[in-house]
């Protein structure tokens, strides 16, 4: 380990440290983490906050951009809270998340960002941020996608799921962005609550792990610089 590397400055002792980033990085809750390393709720969230300012700059370092010349990308948008069931409980307002999935590579690459805003504007500043010109983007048929095929930068192409699901002329299809969607809202769903703040820690969290899904543990660990 790096001589005064963070992790040597924690009132637990290394092990106990190592053991609750390993069950980080598999995506095990708050309270399964505090069981199985032993560790008190204080110094854990201590060492999350932490993780979570890691990969947050980690992402400011390493800039997710997708697609590419002719390749595709699925785009879709996604509601990340449930909706009060029966009348009970309150109703909380609806958090959307714009995902995008470039399926050229195996794993495929995704992304996931919460926006308030669902303008179009606010769409394609995204999009811009991330899908790489000459990409070809596929949607729905949503109105705030429209405009994408007017910037010139890329082509697109939409499927109307009014009517079916996959374009019985050219093969056109969202459900590989659709299934990631459902394995997001589950994941979310098993946290048992999160707020839009925490909504929004968890999303980069989640997509750190997916970028990193053959070496959770390691890719981690080197954010410490061991």
């Amino acid at each position: 380990m790096r001589y005064g590397s963070i992790l040597l400055s924690f009132r637990i002792n290394l092990k106990t440290t190592l053991k609750s980033i390993y069950y980080f990085s598999l995506g095990f809750g708050f309270t399964s983490i505090i069981k199985l390393a032993q560790i008190k709720k204080g110094p854990l969230l201590e060492l999350k906050k932490i993780i979570f300012l890691k990969i947050k700059q980690y992402f400011v370092d390493n800039p997710i951009k997708l697609g590419g010349p002719n390749i595709i990308v699925q785009i879709d948008e996604t509601k990340l809270n449930f909706n009060v069931k029966n009348h009970r409980g309150r109703n909380i307002p609806a958090c959307w998340a714009l995902v995008i999935v470039d399926n050229f590579f195996v794993p495929a690459l995704r992304y996931s960002v919460i926006f308030e805003n669902r303008s179009a504007e606010v769409l394609l500043y995204i999009i811009n941020q991330i899908v790489i010109p000459r990409s070809v983007i596929v949607t729905d048929e949503w109105k705030s996608y429209s405009s994408l095929s007017e910037l010139n930068i890329y082509q697109h192409q939409t499927v109307c799921h009014k009517y079916c699901f996959v374009d019985r002329n050219t093969g056109t299809h969202t459900q590989n962005v659709k299934s990631y969607n459902n394995k997001l809202r589950l994941a979310i769903k098993k946290t048992k609550g999160l707020n839009l703040e925490q909504r929004k820690v968890f999303l980069q969290e989640f997509l750190y792990r997916e970028h990193h899904s053959n070496d959770k543990f390691t890719s981690l660990i080197k954010l410490f610089e061991f």
